[in-house]
């Protein structure tokens, strides 16, 4: 488990301010996405470069990809 250091929420880059807070922790570790069916998250997708997507998204799109493997005959072999 890893713990980020405290940072500014005035990112102010939702039309709400209580996401701001999300995008910031984002910002904060570099991460390659922020997941959320929220409206005004969902708004800002590629704000400072951040993919905001829907659940079903991540799912289907890099999930899936990540996943994805050679998959074994029903026999277990190759």
């Amino acid at each position: 488990m890893s713990c980020l250091p405290p940072c500014s929420t005035s990112t102010e880059g939702s039309a709400d301010p209580d996401d701001d807070m999300f995008l910031a922790a984002a910002l904060a570790d570099a991460a390659p996405y922020v997941i959320s069916g929220d409206k005004h998250l969902l708004d800002v997708h590629g704000w400072r470069g951040l993919s905001v997507l829907k659940p079903r998204a991540i799912v289907e799109g890099p999930l899936a990809t990540a996943c994805a493997g050679p998959r074994r005959s029903e026999n277990g072999h190759g």
